[in-house]
């Protein structure tokens, strides 16, 4: 087994552009803190603050035989070598830490001879963080990150396929079309999807049915929505939409989102650019008008944590948020579930465009552990595994197994005074892209995410009141620069 592979310097500048910090991640914000026992990355790639390291034993030759399921074949017996594989997780809640703890702690029993070590890394920094320390040679040998980053990693040439690994878990036919769509570029699986999570429009019902509107007439059309909007606003003690604020590394996916209804994509199927089109033109015109007058005056400053906030304090009336913010919104305000619901993006020229869909993966890197790695990933995907780290949150964690996502056991881990809401954000999944691209995967997604750069056109719109034409000009710019990296 090779070296890890460096990466160029100018490559290495481009994807290590400081992510834009944020409090939270998507629908999380009850469960910020990072559980004692685990080791914390607090300085990108060289720098490790370690309280405990959690490891655990992975075994060269299973002990037991694995569970079986429709949608998984059993783990074979290789022979590997052992060693201490390094696990990056961004997912940090205790909720979350437990139930991967408590799969490492199932691999240690099967797998004895080989140590893992997890340590947690914030979301919005972990592509940063990544980049570096895989580039001085300490990097981890599996993270978490999100649908684009592995393709950004594999063209890279810091990810590898894990092809291998869809075969030995039943094939491409076990997952669901929509889990493979997006870290799969030129026939290459370049990444293992962990799990999908709709995001939707979030609205008051009470204050909707107050002013006689409904989610039918405000999911029918832009202008609709538009009016919809307008109508629930009353400054300064409500606003009728406040998106996922403008200066999260999220909001650009309420922005893409509209993109996507409107017919609009950044990449054309052969990954030509084009996004300086009439179609991108009418969308930011809208968006400037639709935040300029029924968002907060100061929301290009907001963060999603600020959106949330607004939302629970009855500030906000429409909010754009995942479908585990349901969870947080029984934590911080339970008698809000009851007057809440989720409707899609509304409609413009593209039917059924529901808009950006979230995605997890887990990604495995080219190093000497490279085979250690993917044994683990392969347990970590196991039906009997898999299943348990989904129902720990089934509202965010949709699973990439077609016949998982309606299974008993998965769909009776959800609430059931929220479970109407989860199948309304179920059927949108479907119809969502995470790629800033609807035809297929751009190896440049993850490093536009992170720049916000879909967002700086309409920024320059509201605060510079740039014209549409030149706030997409100034975007297309952008995006060179990314794609010359």
């Amino acid at each position: 087994m090779s070296e890890p592979k460096k990466v160029g310097r100018r490559t290495f500048l481009n994807y290590a552009i400081a992510v834009v910090a944020t409090g939270v991640i998507v629908g999380a914000a009850t469960y910020l803190a990072t559980p004692k026992g685990v080791t914390t990355v607090t300085a990108p790639g060289t720098t490790v603050t370690t309280t405990k390291t959690v490891t655990t034993t992975v075994a060269g030759t299973p002990t037991t035989s694995p569970t079986t399921s429709p949608t998984t074949s059993p783990i074979t017996s290789p022979t590997i070598k052992p060693t201490t594989i390094t696990y990056w997780t961004t997912l940090t809640q205790p909720i979350r830490i437990d139930i991967q703890q408590k799969i490492i702690a199932k691999f240690e029993k099967e797998y004895p001879g080989m140590k893992v070590n997890m340590e947690t890394v914030p979301w919005t920094e972990a592509q940063d963080k990544i980049i570096k320390a895989y580039s001085a040679g300490v990097g981890p040998d599996v993270s978490i990150g999100g649908m684009g980053w592995c393709v950004t990693f594999y063209k890279a040439k810091m990810a590898s396929p894990v092809d291998d690994i869809v075969d030995k878990l039943g094939g491409k036919g076990a997952f669901a079309p929509d889990a493979l769509r997006d870290v799969t570029l030129d026939s290459v699986i370049t990444g293992m999807p962990l799990y999908g999570t709709p995001n939707c429009l979030y609205y008051r019902k009470d204050l909707f049915e107050a002013k006689g509107l409904t989610a039918e007439k405000a999911h029918s059309s832009w202008e609709d929505f538009y009016d919809v909007a307008k109508s629930l606003t009353e400054p300064p003690n409500r606003y009728g939409f406040v998106g996922m604020g403008l200066a999260d590394i999220h909001c650009t996916k309420t922005i893409w989102s509209f993109l996507l209804t409107n017919n609009a994509t950044v990449f054309d199927k052969d990954l030509n650019l084009v996004f300086n089109t009439p179609e991108t033109i009418e969308t930011y015109e809208y968006l400037a008008k639709l935040y300029g007058d029924t968002a907060p005056p100061g929301i290009v400053g907001w963060k999603l944590s600020d959106a949330e906030t607004a939302y629970l304090a009855g500030a906000a009336t429409i909010e754009h948020d995942s479908s585990g913010f349901i969870k947080t919104i029984n934590s911080e305000k339970p008698e809000l579930v009851p007057k809440t619901d989720v409707m899609p993006i509304p409609k413009r020229k593209r039917e059924g465009g529901y808009g950006h869909g979230g995605g997890v993966t887990l990604i495995v890197y080219n190093t000497p552990r490279l085979d250690a790695a993917k044994l683990f990933v392969e347990f970590f995907m196991r039906w009997d595994n898999y299943i348990e780290f989904c129902k720990v949150w089934p509202e965010m964690h949709f699973p990439v197994y077609t016949k998982m996502r309606t299974d008993p056991d998965y769909l009776n881990s959800v609430d059931p005074k929220w479970k109407s809401l989860i199948e309304k954000a179920a059927n949108m999944l479907q119809y969502q892209s995470t790629s800033a691209n609807w035809y297929r995967i751009a190896p440049w997604s993850s490093i536009m995410e992170s720049k916000m750069t879909l967002a700086q056109p309409l920024i320059k719109m509201l605060v510079d009141k740039w014209p549409a034409e030149k706030a997409v000009a100034y975007g297309e710019e952008l995006i060179k620069e990314i794609m010359k990296g």
